[in-house]
């Protein structure tokens, strides 16, 4: 008799175990929920972006930052017009071009580290906080 107890108890009413009562009481309160009934929506798939040409990033490298590469030809007309100041033999010509060659590869190095600053640095606190307010003035 004791063991006939126990069996009862241990299914529960009606001859189901506990864990098909409980699974049976989820999907009650799944069915009444209206997003149960929708299965797993993935998101859409990103469109891909159409690679970036040499061209255009050229284009766009030169337009965002126009100062790098007039450093850089400074620096290559100082270079060249010192080699040949030591083609012609002319010493000093030659060390005042060479001096301005490293002056302006300088300023070319601290006009890059310049926009690389300036392009991280942000002043905002909260981020995204900016571009709301400009929205909604427009």
């Amino acid at each position: 008799m004791g063991a006939a107890q126990s069996i009862a108890q241990t299914e529960g009413m009606g001859g189901q175990s506990a864990a098909a009562e409980a699974t049976a009481a989820a999907a009650a309160t799944d069915k009444d929920h209206p997003s149960a009934a929708v299965p797993y929506a993935p998101l859409p798939i990103p469109k891909l972006r159409r690679a970036e040409t040499f061209d255009e990033k050229l284009y766009r490298k030169l337009s965002q930052e126009p100062l790098v590469p007039i450093g850089c030809a400074a620096t290559a007309y100082c270079l060249i017009a010192g080699i040949r100041s030591f083609y012609r033999r002319d010493t000093q010509n030659q060390q005042k071009m060479m001096r301005l060659r490293v002056a302006a590869q300088a300023a070319t190095l601290f006009i890059f580290i310049g926009y690389a600053g300036v392009n991280s640095f942000n002043l905002a606190i909260a981020p995204g906080m900016g571009k709301d307010r400009r929205e909604e003035r427009k």
